[in-house]
């Protein structure tokens, strides 16, 4: 195997990372070694050490990149929205958007996730920043209580997660068009009631 060329350290990561995440939704996180992630990169499985000390510590960093470049930046458009149902169609589109593009984490990533303590514990801390984040701003363009736009966005959130479900056993049997449009009708309807 001809060997990959020296890169700066930050490329190299990066580099691993999306292999991994390539590997990882391919044959799971059981399925994946570190020599099919050197085998990918072209590099010695010593070097893949080098740059992360275990194939855990990538799938962390696999699960941290995935969340800064596909969730964090959502934090910025809920600011912007002027009202309530701008507000909720902004966050069902984002989420059908996710899994029209299939940028949603596979289920199989969940399931790994949650018996990896250090990444449960990370999935949970962020997944509770971003639900307080919604309900905050929500509670700002509702008549809504906090609590009731809390639990509002995790019903969003599970009904979303439930898509991601479905659309695995059968894509051809969800329309999102339809789903995404029901939702947003179910929640305006909440909204006005």
């Amino acid at each position: 195997m001809k060997q990959s060329p020296k890169l700066p350290a930050e490329v190299r990561r990066a580099q691993l990372v999306r292999a991994a995440e390539k590997l990882f939704r391919k044959k799971g996180y059981p399925g994946t070694t570190v020599d099919h992630i050197a085998k990918a990169t072209k590099l010695t499985k010593g070097a893949v050490y080098f740059h992360f000390g275990s194939k855990e510590e990538l799938f962390f960093e696999v699960i941290r990149q995935y969340w800064t470049q596909n969730i964090t930046p959502f934090n910025d458009f809920i600011k912007i929205t002027s009202d309530a149902d701008e507000f909720f169609e902004g966050i069902i589109g984002f989420g059908f958007d996710l899994i029209k593009n299939e940028r949603h984490l596979p289920v199989t990533f969940w399931e790994q996730a949650l018996k990896i303590p250090r990444i449960t514990k990370y999935w949970m801390e962020e997944h509770q920043k971003i639900t307080k984040a919604l309900a905050k701003e929500a509670s700002k363009r509702t008549h809504l209580k906090p609590a009731q736009c809390e639990a509002l966005i995790r019903i969003l959130g599970a009904v979303l997660d439930g898509m991601i479900i479905q659309r695995r056993i059968c894509k051809e049997c969800l329309d999102l068009k339809v789903q995404e449009r029901s939702l947003n009708e179910l929640v305006k309807a909440y909204l006005k009631g």
